[in-house]
């Protein structure tokens, strides 16, 4: 461990495990899919360092950073978004990530309501699955309706300062929106169809773990970078 508390990483800058969750997904973006695989929330609760995570999880903080380092590059890797425009990343937030969540949602109502109406009484039907997800359909949709028109403005508009009292809402919402994902995943036990599941419920899970990834990506660039760079600007 001792090597990563001293070491210049060459793909990113000085990081040791005191470094906060938020700083690491910030600036080596491949550290976000390693948090994703050892389940280190990294978009709500990003202000805790890796140290305090890893702690939590009973994992080695510096086996993580190793895994960070190990991680193979991917093109959107090459966009620091704490480095462009705010009209830039507002205008990335609402085109792709709300865009790709206004897609997947809906789609994932009516999977989860086939599968339900198929595996009706089976020992593994995911009773309440359909309903916790449009729940969250429901929250994430009302939510992105009011970033867009009441909150974004403000802050392209360079009124991010004065923003406080709604980026604290919309923080709120985030973490409601965090707990019903942890909701869906209990009931899907981690994304885990029984060995009898047909692959319509083995694509359900799969496209519900890729609605996580994608849902803590949105809260992780509004948190940790977009909000913070409106209230300092």
């Amino acid at each position: 461990m001792a090597s990563f508390l001293l070491r210049y990483w060459s793909r990113g800058p000085f990081v040791t495990i005191a470094t906060t969750l938020a700083e690491l997904a910030v600036t080596r973006p491949g550290a976000t899919r390693v948090f994703h695989r050892y389940r280190l929330d990294f978009s709500c609760r990003g202000g805790r360092s890796l140290v305090e995570a890893c702690r939590e999880r009973r994992l080695d903080p510096g086996a993580i950073l190793a895994a960070i380092e190990a991680e193979a590059p991917q093109p959107g890797d090459l966009t620091r978004w704490d480095r462009v425009p705010l009209s830039a990343l507002v205008d990335h937030v609402v085109s792709t990530v709300h865009q790709r969540l206004r897609d997947q949602l809906p789609a994932l109502v009516v999977e989860a309501r086939a599968v339900e109406r198929r595996q009706r009484g089976t020992a593994a039907y995911p009773r309440g699955l359909a309903t916790a997800i449009a729940d969250l359909h429901h929250s994430v949709l009302e939510h992105l309706e009011k970033e867009e028109h009441l909150l974004f403005p403000l802050i392209v508009s360079g009124q991010g300062t004065q923003a406080g009292g709604s980026v604290l809402a919309v923080e709120r919402g985030h973490q409601r929106h965090a707990e019903r994902l942890a909701d869906i995943r209990m009931r899907t036990a981690d994304f885990t169809a029984p060995p009898s599941a047909d692959a319509a419920w083995r694509g359900l899970y799969a496209d519900l773990q890729q609605l996580e990834v994608d849902l803590m990506l949105h809260m992780h660039l509004e948190n940790n970078v977009l909000f913070r760079r409106a209230l300092a600007a």
